[in-house]
């Protein structure tokens, strides 16, 4: 009987061991994914990206961007509202609200206009308090849940006190809340919102990616080094930029000389309109060379056959 005990406590540790390794072999040690298989994706536009790394299941990752552009414009707060062409029929809106209070939610509808009434009811920086006593033991993800401690410190004050940055934290919030609760009711608005010129900006407010390299051209960098050495939030080191966006998500601009060596496999997205065939096949280079390793490579804008052959080539191997 003893012996079988032993038996069973050893399998028992085993399998917790094995456990523990396939959960860090997909999450990493700091929850940062790690694809079982090298992809490349080729997009039409840098405004799919966000979709392909979401698909993916990508998160907390360590980006190489290759474009003349950051894509990181801030989203603003008008992003979070609702509107009329989100609902796919026009009593659509009117029903989520119906819902809504029927669940105890406080709805003002002398109006008429439910758009109207969904984006008052957002607007009221204790919603999540409100939503916390309907829904008892509802649970929320974790970048809602983000969010729920970045606004502890203001919410339940009047929405019209906030300053902009937390009003657009609190209708976030909000409409993740309705999302998440009503996922058959509520539009998903939130997840629709990347774009050419924000979707690092997205990227990196939904924990996607947690360090940025924004490897620029040779031939624009005498602009952008302009450029960027007139702002203060830009500070410099070398021939190196660096500055914070979204939650303090730091981003280092440089030429593609300065890479440094990385000791992880990290995201590579390429948009070929800003660089040359001889460029683009410097960047697959960094491949052959293990100068740089991804396990997921997104190209959008030109591509040339030869280079696009070579670039599929590496993860043939």
């Amino acid at each position: 009987m003893h012996r079988q005990r032993e038996i069973i406590e050893s399998s028992v540790i085993v399998l917790f061991f094995v456990l523990t390794l396939f959960f860090l072999s997909y999450y990493g040690r700091n929850h940062v994914s790690r694809l079982q298989h090298p992809e490349i994706r080729l997009l039409a536009d840098p405004g799919a990206v966000f979709n392909a790394w979401a698909t993916a299941g990508i998160h907390g990752k360590v980006l190489l961007l290759f474009d003349r552009r950051l894509g990181a414009q801030p989203v603003d707060q008008g992003l979070s509202t609702f509107s009329a062409s989100e609902f796919k029929n026009a009593s659509d809106a009117g029903l989520f609200l119906a819902a809504l209070g029927n669940d105890g939610f406080p709805i003002d509808t002398k109006g008429g206009d439910a758009v109207a009434a969904l984006n008052a009811l957002i607007s009221s920086s204790n919603l999540y308090d409100t939503w916390r006593s309907i829904h008892k033991g509802g649970e929320l993800s974790a970048e809602a849940r983000k969010l729920v401690r970045n606004t502890g410190r203001f919410r339940g004050r009047d929405f019209g006190t906030l300053d902009d940055r937390q009003k657009s934290d609190v209708l976030r919030l909000n409409r993740m809340i309705l999302e998440e609760t009503y996922p058959d009711k509520c539009p998903k608005g939130l997840a629709n919102i990347a774009s050419a010129e924000n979707y690092v900006y997205v990227a990196a407010q939904k924990g996607v990616v947690r360090t940025i390299y924004h490897i620029v051209p040779d031939g624009a960098w005498s602009e952008v080094s302009r450029v960027l050495s007139g702002y203060k939030m830009v500070t410099s080191s070398g021939e190196t930029f660096r500055m914070v966006i979204v939650e303090g998500v730091p981003v280092v601009i440089m030429r593609m000389k300065d890479i440094p060596r990385l000791k992880e496999k990290v995201l590579v997205n390429i948009n070929g309109d800003y660089w040359s065939d001889r460029e683009m096949a410097e960047i697959i280079g960094l491949f052959h060379r293990n100068a740089v390793e991804a396990d997921l490579v997104t190209v959008s804008g030109r591509l040339s056959a030869e280079n696009l052959a070579d670039l599929k080539a590496q993860y043939a191997r």
